[in-house]
């Protein structure tokens, strides 16, 4: 005789389905979050290969800051990294020369979530710090 205990395909592929469902909606609940000094090294580690770059390849390189994003370019191409949604710059553009020095002084403000930090560039030396 035929015994007809345990599951059908079907049934087993619908309990798949709905874990799938399940998981794919708490996906988001389990992502690591960045914190403020995550952002800030990952922002200054970005400059520093902008200005390395200018040494390197012996050429100028334009750092543009954007309320989303931030974008260095040189003669043959550029490098983009993209802001997390709460966070934001207000627009300014700089320049590194060939020996990675920056042409002009400013303090930046980053808009990091709640916290507000800036970045302050010293003219002449291509040096920064986060304030």
């Amino acid at each position: 005789m035929y015994d007809k205990s345990g599951f059908t395909m079907i049934e087993t592929l619908f309990v798949l389905m709905i874990m799938c469902m399940l998981f794919c909606l708490s996906w988001r609940i389990h992502l690591p979050v960045k914190n403020d000094h995550t952002k800030i090294e990952e922002i200054t580690r970005f400059l520093y290969q902008a200005k390395l770059t200018a040494m390197n390849l012996k050429t100028q390189v334009t750092v543009t800051f954007a309320s989303d994003f931030i974008q260095y370019e040189w003669e043959e191409s550029s490098q983009t990294f993209t802001l997390d949604s709460n966070d934001s710059f207000e627009s300014h553009q700089m320049t590194f020369n060939e020996n990675g020095n920056i042409q002009g002084a400013k303090t930046l403000t980053y808009y990091c979530g709640s916290q507000v930090y800036t970045l302050v560039y010293q003219i002449g030396s291509g040096s920064f710090y986060v304030q």
